[in-house]
């Protein structure tokens, strides 16, 4: 959507908005990353781990700088270092990795025989992800990566698969597990007690948590029970809750910074994609809250840091173009 074309009043209806929520809304300062560009995720310095013409990069300074050897850039913390996925080279298997300026790609070499992919890193470099015991049999794994050890994660059933996609500095877990007679259910699993939460779903058969905060907060998207759509969620450590979609369509969350702030991306019932901002109990449509977006379409919102700036994927006249969002003074 482009904000030249979506009024206030009409994203209220689209929306089921009360009307102060885009007057109390921050408004942003769009900054452009470049063409052919992607990003998925941001750290506190406002540097940006993405693709610049399908090669892994961060942007800072004013420029993309390459990350060497990865392959696919999941995650970045406030040291710069990376989370992602590199082409093992004996195997030629995807495996996960860190990586750091200083040391370079260091594999996490899997469990199995298949492959692996790193999801999230905490601020002290803890590594979260997914593997696969056996290419051929599969069983799903969820694992923790920390001072150079490889940890499996036992699974809330387990007998069952997991799959871990965030992390924080306490070294809390979400991710989605395997649920008996059911689909994955979104999960929280705290370190300190060893102990695995369910968090359900939104009256669908499935749900997965895709980011966690310092509070144990998560955020991800759920299925609802027409069993057709999903909608992003907010788990405020006692209940999971709905942030909406439009009429007949989805939404999912993908990041959240420490002050609940949620952002992800939504589809209408006729698949047009947009970003979203959820705040306060308040969803707005990402391009009304942007004051230099002409000929943007904002398709996600895959980042935001606790100053509340946004980094996402959009198509700029039809070209996909990564953007950063600064709050305007």
């Amino acid at each position: 959507m482009h904000s030249s074309s979506l009024s206030c009043a009409a994203l209220l209806a689209a929306l089921s908005l009360v009307a102060p929520a885009c007057l109390a809304a921050p408004a942003y300062q769009l900054v452009d990353l470049g063409p052919n560009t992607s990003a998925t995720s941001l750290n506190a310095n406002a540097n940006v781990l993405g693709e610049r013409n399908g090669k892994v990069a961060r942007y800072f300074g004013g420029q993309w700088h390459s990350v060497p050897s990865v392959i696919a850039g999941a995650a970045l913390n406030d040291a710069g270092q990376v989370a992602g996925t590199l082409m093992d080279k004996q195997s030629s298997l995807a495996t996960s990795a860190w990586w750091s300026k200083a040391a370079g790609a260091v594999e996490i070499a899997p469990l199995g025989t298949g492959e692996s992919h790193a999801h999230a890193i905490s601020g002290n470099g803890t590594v979260v992800g997914t593997g696969i015991l056996d290419p051929v049999w599969g069983s799903i794994y969820a694992f923790k990566y920390q001072d150079g050890k490889l940890t499996r994660l036992s699974c809330l059933v387990p007998t069952s698969g997991c799959d871990a996609r965030g992390v924080n500095d306490a070294g809390q877990i979400t991710g989605a597990t395997q649920v008996p007679y059911s689909g994955s259910h979104a999960f929280l699993y705290d370190p300190t007690v060893g102990f695995w939460r369910e968090l359900g779903t939104l009256g669908g058969r499935s749900s997965i948590g895709m980011a966690i905060n310092a509070a144990g907060h998560v955020v991800g998207n759920a299925d609802v029970a027409d069993g057709v759509n999903h909608h992003a969620f907010f788990f405020d450590g006692t209940t999971m809750i709905d942030l909406g979609a439009p009429d007949g369509g989805s939404s999912f969350a993908t990041a959240l910074n420490d002050h609940d702030a949620v952002v992800g991306g939504m589809v209408d019932a006729a698949g047009t994609p947009s970003a979203f901002f959820y705040k306060g109990g308040k969803m707005h449509d990402l391009a009304s809250l942007v004051d230099n977006a002409a000929g943007w379409t904002f398709v996600q919102a895959t980042a935001i840091n606790a100053k509340g700036q946004i980094a996402g994927n959009g198509l700029l006249d039809g070209v996909p173009h990564a953007f950063l969002l600064d709050k305007r003074n």
